[in-house]
């Protein structure tokens, strides 16, 4: 039985009969083509691309549940998640001991068996399939904390092949990925589409080395921490106002949605005096959010203290400037929250409170963890046959901080 959550695109619920789901036969056809031009190219981008230029579209609205619309348009993730889906086969998932196990549902399939085991068979070749390692990969250190500063978009690490070498740089993950399957390429944003992740990380670098370095600059963090700190009114006031955003975004695409559907003998003014009214007040509360942004949204801890922050970034100095990639990256993200980038600002959003900066040992590879709040580098004695896991488990009370490590969003100036 069908037991609750978004209704997979293809099927509606049966309202007289909980538990089942007909096939709804105009989403279905959208299915079974999506697996037939599958089958033809034989890889899931270029797929994508045909369904959107030849018109088949995902239908925004998602019934049964569920708090995000769907895109519309067919892209990389979601083709795959339909081309992997083994709901329209018939069969239905579930767990026992564990283990995800799969049985015949009560529910009609909508693509052959024999068709959906040619899909897999393919899919299962492509991810075996290995790129040739020509080049050394880029570390990327900010990767996961690195955002667009007109858009919000995450920026994710990528490279491209020049003359001699590739050529690392940091471009807006989400849309390009989802421009992979359009034809006509776009990007809703102002700013530029990639940044070089060679000067951004040197950037990030330079920054980071000053506060290890000089304990003025640790010092103007923390009294700036404060100010932010006394504004902590300001976090609802955001969370609050985005959220309201992201409902007239859904009733906008939803009304969008309507208008594309609408026969043509239906007067479609209604709808746009409806949209209007809806683009006014999105705009009167994205103003809001900007001024509240401007004058800081706050953070609901206070900042660690100053003597115990200092302790911490010395203890980080002789670690930081060695050529270990990966300990560096975790070494930033610890003291980082954020960084949005534009085309002439870098902005860096340092982490200020006790529990972001010594909730937890870093680990610097193999046996060795530097204690944040100790400040100083431990050598745990794991003999062998021991767990690494179970070791720092049995160490970290000695490593706990006296101050309070309560739960709540990580300070920020």
């Amino acid at each position: 039985l069908y037991n609750g959550g978004s209704v997979p695109f293809g099927y509606e619920l049966i309202t007289d009969k909980p538990g089942y789901l007909a096939i709804n036969e105009e989403q279905a056809k959208v299915i079974r083509k999506a697996f037939e031009v599958f089958l033809k190219k034989e890889s899931i981008q270029p797929t994508a691309r045909w369904l959107n230029d030849h018109g088949y579209k995902l239908k925004k609205a998602v019934s049964g549940g569920g708090r995000h619309m769907r895109l519309g348009q067919f892209t990389v993730d979601n083709l795959h998640h339909i081309l992997r889906n083994k709901i329209y086969v018939g069969l239905k998932s579930y767990e026992e001991n564990g283990k995800k196990k799969y049985t015949k549902a009560v529910w009609e399939p909508i693509v052959e068996q024999k068709n959906f085991d040619k899909v897999q068979e393919i899919l299962s070749k492509n991810k075996s399939r290995r790129k040739p390692q020509s080049f050394r990969k880029h570390p990327y250190l900010i990767t996961g904390i690195t955002h667009c500063n007109d858009c919000g978009n995450h920026l994710s690490g990528k490279s491209a092949h020049g003359k001699t070498k590739k050529i690392p740089y940091y471009e807006h993950s989400w849309q390009t990925k989802r421009g992979a399957s359009l034809s006509k390429k776009f990007l809703e944003c102002s700013n530029r589409k990639r940044f070089s992740a060679r000067k951004l990380e040197e950037l990030i670098e330079n920054e980071i080395k000053k506060l290890l370095l000089d304990p003025s600059v640790s010092k103007k963090l923390l009294e700036e921490a404060k100010k932010v700190h006394e504004n902590s009114k300001g976090v609802k006031e955001e969370e609050g106002l985005k959220q309201k955003l992201y409902g007239y975004n859904s009733q906008l695409d939803a009304l969008a949605e309507r208008l594309a559907e609408l026969p043509k003998s239906v007067s479609a003014t209604p709808i746009y005096k409806q949209m209007e009214r809806i683009e006014s007040e999105k705009k009167n509360v994205d103003e809001k959010l900007q001024e509240v942004k401007r004058n800081g949204v706050g953070s609901k801890e206070p900042p660690i203290e100053l003597k115990c922050y200092q302790r911490f970034l010395k203890s980080l100095r002789g670690i930081f400037n060695g050529e270990n990639h990966e300990l560096k990256s975790k070494i930033i993200k610890r003291l980082i929250h954020r960084v949005d980038v534009g085309d002439e600002l870098v902005s860096i959003f340092f982490k200020a409170d006790a529990s972001s900066l010594i909730r937890e040992p870093i680990d610097l590879g193999s046996r060795l963890f530097l204690c944040p709040n100790l400040g100083k580098v431990i050598d745990l004695d794991i003999k062998k046959g021991d767990k690494p896991n179970k070791a720092v488990a049995d160490w970290l009370p000695s490593c706990k901080s006296s101050q309070s490590l309560g739960s709540g969003a990580p300070g920020q100036t």
